[in-house]
């Protein structure tokens, strides 16, 4: 989901940014500011995933990507190109936060689960899954903006995240009193 977070948008919100009165350039700005904070917030994850671990980065990551996807998709409402602009940017540095503590996470998370021998392959499978994400965003997000408008893409996106957030919460909790019962 952090893939499809990622990309979801590319098909559409140009068009959707030009009819707001943003430049081409300031629409590119948008979408790259994603790649841009994933590089500056990535380290910082990175550095603090031993101290608050892997499963509550994941959850936060999740929980902040999937807010600021569902704030995002209603941008359509912000009047004005200079706030529809700077509000675009802005939560699009909240969704590439938690985007870059969930794959760091995911990856920790997916490396533990299997021997030594084999954390290369988890690791891999964990990254492929994410660029497979990333490949079919931009064609779900067409598709869902077709389906609905602006906000589908978004609110479809911020509830998955939400969702399997929120099983992952109650998974982590089956997971503690099946430990402490056995």
């Amino acid at each position: 989901m952090a893939g499809v977070s990622l990309s979801l948008l590319s098909p559409f919100y140009p068009s959707e940014a030009l009819s707001k009165g943003v430049s081409v350039s300031q629409s590119g700005l948008v979408m790259g500011m994603a790649f841009i904070a994933t590089i500056v917030f990535t380290p910082f994850c990175g550095k603090y995933i031993h101290t608050m671990g892997a499963r509550r980065f994941l959850l936060v990551g999740a929980c902040f990507c999937g807010v600021g996807n569902l704030i995002f998709g209603f941008l359509n409402k912000v009047n004005g190109s200079t706030p529809f602009f700077w509000s675009s940017l802005l939560i699009r540095i909240v969704v590439a936060a938690g985007e870059s503590a969930m794959t760091p996470a995911a990856y920790a998370l997916a490396a533990q689960q299997v021997h030594r021998k084999h954390q290369g392959k988890a690791i891999s499978l964990a990254e492929s899954f994410f660029g497979a994400g990333t490949i079919f965003g931009p064609s779900l997000g067409g598709f869902l903006y077709e389906m609905g408008g602006f906000q589908t893409p978004f609110l479809v996106a911020g509830l998955t995240l939400l969702l399997l957030s929120g099983i992952c919460v109650l998974l982590r909790r089956q997971d503690r009193s099946l430990f402490r019962s056995g």
